[in-house]
């Protein structure tokens, strides 16, 4: 009959002097034996899990520790392009030129307007310089028209006096009732 391991064990601990090598003993060693051996095959089979396993989970940590910082670089980086494109916004070629076109035509406006504002002013200008000369024009006409009288040289100088003298009393009439302006 076979005793257990467990049951050889008990039985070497409690009755030491029973260790006779009697064949169930030897049976007992050999159980015990055998039951030793798995037990070590089987620590050492664990113990090579756990060091596989703790490889892996190495590798695994280096993995994550790698896709975290992979993760932070391009956060930088769209961070970057970020503030590149604000930048480039202001910088790009076609808005500058659209804002030195608008510039442009701001002051184009102004240019214009102030030209056009002294050139109405030089015109008004040039209109009242021009009723002067024409009313200049047409006054010297007149006396022109009342010294030429026909007539004898003797009579011609006192006409000619009456004529300029009706003129000045009638432009002083005129003048007084304010129907002409000067």
């Amino acid at each position: 009959m076979a005793l257990g391991t467990e049951t050889c064990r008990y039985l070497s601990g409690v009755f030491p002097d029973l260790l006779s090598p009697n064949p169930t003993h030897l049976e007992c060693d050999v159980e015990h034996t055998q039951e030793m051996a798995a037990h070590e095959s089987f620590r050492t089979t664990k113990l090579h899990d756990r060091t596989k396993w703790g490889e892996g989970n190495a590798h695994q940590n280096r993995e994550l520790a790698l896709k975290e910082q992979d993760k932070y670089l391009r956060g930088r980086e769209i961070e970057r392009q970020e503030e590149e494109l604000r930048r480039a916004r202001w910088t790009n070629p076609l808005v500058l030129a659209i804002l030195a076109a608008a510039i442009a035509g701001f002051t184009n406006a102004g240019v214009s307007f102030m030209n056009n504002a002294h050139q109405l002013h030089l015109e008004k200008f040039k209109a009242n310089q021009t009723y002067t000369l024409e009313r200049s024009k047409e006054e010297a006409t007149r006396i022109l028209e009342m010294i030429k009288v026909s007539g004898t040289e003797k009579t011609a100088p006192d006409r000619a006096a009456t004529n300029l003298g009706f003129s000045d009393r009638s432009r002083l009439n005129i003048r007084s009732n304010g129907c002409e302006q000067h």
